[in-house]
């Protein structure tokens, strides 16, 4: 008897952990979503403050007013600033129609974030743009920053863009890169984040659409060897880098590809006609290898891809397998009651989807504690968060809020069920008869929970 209870004691153990990792798996699959970012102001505004013109904030909810034409606040005794910007407004273009309110007010916070003095730190230098008024955010992004010159080129403001990508001209460095960000007054900042390669691609289109100009030409000569000598191999894709999504990358991006090529276009026009023939090959060349290795779909890696040990625990192959390229173009069209991450209203076709997915496949968190759900297992139009519809039928794949709720009222399946979609396999058609697929939650972290449903065979 002694024997038999002491045999009986694995079995107990086993019994005990199975029931505390079910415990974990419904404990994670309820795991709450994290509520939405609070507004952290509602705008920026100048006022005097110790004999200095200073970019301050408006609070969140507060009803700034402004001088005509302006960032100025009213009894500051800066009538003199807010006429200065109010000519600078009027001396270029401001698109009309119904926009034409957003878009004044947005060329007013960028005349005021760019050469900005704030209330601590030293003035920033001419043509330094910072990112906003938070203070981790006073900060120059020459991605972004390529952005606001062709925004103040295009509408008006030629000789404030040139300024800007001067900024940009003094911080690149010999061998064409850029640090990820710049303090407003110069200089690197020197936080251990990794270069961001696409940056070059887009400060050469940048210098392209404010129509060149001498006092840049440094600026190209860099940029445009850089990208040369990132794309010089048998391979002419550049290597793997950080991009605006600001992780550290293994594998190489569209999001890096896509700026190289267009930065390598930018440079054949801008080039003198000796070495545009050099640069046109190039940028061919890599266009093409783009389209072979990221079309049809233009997701944010290529495939095939590795996986990570954990994905490869839950009984996958070494190799990652898309789709097949019907269901892959599918894969990114999501209908209007497709929903994207932290989306208030249904968002468009492609959307957020890309970026969701892209994240979720760099981080490999195909988590165990998550679940896969049959296609048909469900209600036919379950209701996403806050009453938004979220389409789950089997014929077009759809990105759904992975609320915890939403989850429940949605059939479990097997998590064994995931790696089927790891490997791009028609899944088992189990119980009673469905529209054969599956979907799988993904916890990426820089998007939030969200519930992938792929169809298994193209329709």
């Amino acid at each position: 008897m002694a024997r038999h209870r002491r045999a009986g004691v694995p079995v107990v153990l086993l019994l005990l952990t199975c029931a505390l990792l079910a415990t974990g798996l419904v404990t994670a699959a309820r795991r709450p979503v994290a509520p939405p970012p609070s507004l952290l102001l509602d705008g920026v505004v100048l006022e005097s403050r110790g004999g200095r013109t200073v970019v301050a904030a408006v609070p969140p909810g507060g009803a700034q007013e402004y001088l005509p034409a302006s960032r100025v606040a009213p009894d500051t005794g800066l009538t003199r600033v807010a006429a200065a910007q109010a000519a600078w407004l009027r001396e270029g273009s401001i698109p009309g129609g119904r926009w034409e309110e957003m878009t004044t007010g947005a060329l007013l916070d960028l005349h005021t974030l760019t050469g900005a003095t704030f209330s601590s730190g030293p003035p920033a230098a001419a043509g330094a743009v910072v990112a906003g008024w938070i203070p981790t955010w006073r900060l120059v992004w020459p991605r972004d920053a390529a952005f606001v010159a062709v925004a103040l080129a295009r509408t008006g403001h030629r000789e404030d863009a040139v300024a800007v990508l001067e900024f940009l001209q003094d911080q690149q460095r010999a061998d064409g890169t850029f640090a990820a960000r710049h303090l407003p007054w110069g200089g690197p900042v020197d936080d251990g984040r990794a270069d961001q390669l696409d940056a070059v691609g887009y400060v050469l289109w940048a210098v392209r659409l404010t129509g060149g100009d001498p006092r840049l030409d440094l600026l190209v000569e860099r940029a445009t060897a850089r990208l040369l000598a990132v794309t010089s191999g048998p391979d002419p894709l550049p290597p793997p880098s950080s991009d605006s999504w600001e992780v550290r990358e293994d594998r190489l991006t569209l999001g890096t590809a896509a700026a190289t090529l267009m930065g390598l276009d930018a440079a054949a026009v801008l080039a003198d006609p000796a070495e545009e023939p050099l640069l046109a090959l190039r940028r061919d060349a890599l266009r093409a290898r783009i389209v072979a290795e990221f079309g049809p779909t233009y997701a944010r890696y290529a495939n095939p891809v590795r996986v990570g040990p954990l994905v490869r625990a839950a009984g996958c192959g070494r190799e990652r397998r898309a789709p097949p390229p019907a269901v892959r173009s599918r894969a990114v069209t999501r209908r209007g009651a497709g929903v994207g991450p932290d989306a208030p209203h249904p968002a468009p076709a492609g959307g957020w989807s890309l970026a969701g997915r892209g994240v979720a496949e760099r981080r490999r968190l195909v988590d165990p504690a998550d679940h896969a759900v049959r296609l048909g297992g469900g209600r036919e139009r379950p209701r996403g968060r806050g009453g938004r519809p979220a389409r789950l039928d089997g014929r077009t794949p759809h990105l759904l809020r992975g609320d915890p709720g939403e989850g429940d009222r949605l059939r479990r399946a097997p998590i064994r069920r995931a790696p089927h979609m790891v490997r791009g396999e028609r899944a088992p058609r189990r119980g009673r008869p469905g529209p054969p697929g599956w979907a799988v939650t993904l916890r990426p972290r820089n998007v939030g929970g969200t519930l992938w449903a792929w169809p298994s065979t193209p329709r």
